[in-house]
C-alpha cells in the first residue's frame, strides 16, 4: 500500500513540475506575442502615415 502512495506522490510531483513549466512557457509566449503585436501596430501606424502622404508625394513628383 505504501509503495502505491509513494508512486502517486511521485506522479503528483512530476505533474506539478510539468504544470509549472507549462505555465512559464505560456507566460513567455504571451510576452513574445505582446511584443509582436506592439511591433505590428507600430508598423501599421507607419504604413498609415505613408498612405496619408501618398497624394502629397504624388503631386510633388508630378510637379504640381
Amino acid at each position: 500500500m505504501s509503495i502505491q502512495i509513494d508512486q502517486l506522490l511521485q506522479r503528483l510531483a512530476a505533474a506539478e513540475e510539468g504544470c509549472a513549466q507549462l505555465h512559464q512557457l505560456n507566460q513567455a509566449l504571451a510576452q513574445e506575442r505582446d511584443g509582436l503585436v506592439q511591433r505590428l501596430n507600430e508598423a501599421r501606424e507607419r504604413v498609415d502615415a505613408l498612405l496619408t502622404r501618398l497624394p502629397e508625394l504624388h503631386n510633388v513628383l508630378e510637379g504640381k
